[in-house]
């Protein structure tokens, strides 16, 4: 008989983005290590793009439970910019309301903070707490649940996998797709506020109690075996990234008759193409005729820092903006382009930058990859260790230029062809989630570790 786990995530299918993808894929293979996921999601979830195909990943033995929240911030939002994703806010966006409130504008903004430093904790999710707790319990006594598991963010569901554990018993596991209290990427002010002391202490709290947490690079992992210096070590872990070999079979090829530079995903305010166009300009201006001969392919969610860039850099006729597409659509993207970009987040003297998924399937992809990192993020060294491409300080626009040259050259000479990347079976999904079923079997073995 199956051992059964009850999976606490927000994002969930039908919802879709890079977001989902690791819980999903923890969901799809856990059947084959004897354990049965039944997942606590949200029917209402605050997001505005969905993917139903992926429903079909789904395994027979899955049981998908899903309950209200109280979206107070989706309806902020919502009437604040209208019904637009979050990610399609720019930052010189304004409306009537703005126009009338800015003489008041320190008003609002101290507002602002009281209802961010009181309403939402530990993040603007929390209206799902008392729906997924009701929920849970009862899932624990009908499905005779042997170990919870919550993804975060949001970080409300570890709230809800501690008072569950604490309620019922069951020993509970917390997976960090990206850091919470150590992000690098709080700001000063932040850092200071109400509301970090107090995430400070639910974060103790979650980690202290969790039989394992789970982080996605090994450079996060060693940070908090640091930080919680009181813990035991073993009980920290690192589970990577990954891809799925499924997600790969039966897709075609699409033919360009120009050289395909592609970004597949999302972009942010410190996750911008602002350089990698300014280098594109950089190197039309050396070589004009190239114009006619490249195009830029942004896939996903881009909204205005994409816009903004390319208007600045002159390049409206050699970027293409596609809008999001089923994960599917965005496999069929990276297999048909010639590079494939690869944008992170750069925090200059840290290393808990996370190595985003999408790294995982550009390998997989099998074609060359232009990483605009920091030498000091992990997603380098994994390029490095699979020859699947080069990594370039974002900073550097000249040597940016010359990377997209040198691949544009393989190309024209027809030296640009798929490549089989080596050392990739450890980044696949049904393995990574073998270590993880390991993990559970453990803690279920020896009750957690002690």
């Amino acid at each position: 008989m199956m051992k059964k786990v009850l999976i606490i995530a927000y994002f969930f299918p039908p919802v879709g983005g890079g977001g989902v993808q690791r819980t999903l894929k923890f969901v799809k293979y856990l059947p084959c290590y004897d354990w049965q996921p039944v997942v606590l999601t949200v029917k209402n979830p605050d997001f505005d793009y969905f993917d139903e195909s992926l429903l079909a990943d789904l395994p027979t033995e899955a049981v998908v439970r899903k309950t209200y929240s109280i979206n107070l911030w989706r309806y902020y939002r919502i009437r604040k910019y209208g019904r637009r994703s979050l990610y399609e806010i720019g930052k010189n966006n304004t409306n009537n309301v703005q126009g009338v409130l800015k003489p008041f504008g320190v008003m609002v903004r101290a507002i602002k903070d009281i209802i961010n430093n009181t309403l939402f904790i530990p993040d603007e999710y929390n209206g799902w707490f008392p729906f997924a707790l009701l929920e849970g319990l009862r899932l624990i006594r009908k499905k005779k649940i042997d170990l919870i598991y919550a993804t975060g963010n949001p970080w409300t569901s570890f709230v809800i996998a501690k008072c569950l554990s604490s309620i019922s018993k069951i020993p509970f596991v917390i997976d960090f797709r990206d850091p919470w209290v150590l992000s690098p990427y709080t700001n000063t002010k932040d850092r200071k506020g109400v509301k970090q002391w107090i995430s400070k202490k639910i974060e103790y709290a979650c980690v202290r109690k969790a039989s394992r947490v789970i982080n996605v690079n090994e450079n996060i992992t060693n940070i908090f075996k640091r930080y919680y210096k009181d813990e035991n070590k073993a009980k920290f872990i690192t589970i990577t990234q990954g891809f799925d070999n499924d997600d790969f079979d039966g897709i075609g090829l699409r033919e360009h008759d120009k050289f395909i530079i592609s970004h597949i995903g999302t972009f942010y305010s410190n996750r911008a193409p602002d350089n990698l166009l300014k280098a594109v300009n950089l190197m039309f201006q050396s070589y004009p005729s190239l114009r006619n001969r490249i195009e830029i392919r942004f896939v996903g969610i881009t909204g205005s820092f994409a816009e903004e860039s390319i208007n600045a850099n002159d390049l409206s006729d050699v970027v293409k903006v596609i809008p999001y597409c089923s994960h599917r659509e965005s496999i069929l993207e990276m297999v048909s382009s010639n590079l494939l970009v690869l944008i992170q987040a750069n925090v200059k003297g840290k290393k808990a930058e996370t190595v985003t998924g999408k790294l995982f399937e550009y390998l997989a992809s099998g074609r060359g990859i232009l990483a605009l990192t920091s030498n000091k993020n992990e997603a380098v060294q994994i390029i490095r260790n699979t020859d699947a491409g080069i990594a370039v300080e974002p900073e550097n626009v000249e040597l940016i230029a010359e990377a997209i040259l040198k691949s544009y050259k393989e190309w024209e000479n027809g030296r640009d062809r798929r490549r089989t990347i080596q050392n990739l079976s450890i980044y696949e999904r049904k393995h990574l989630t073998g270590i993880l079923a390991k993990q559970f079997d453990h803690i279920i073995d020896k009750n957690g570790i002690k």
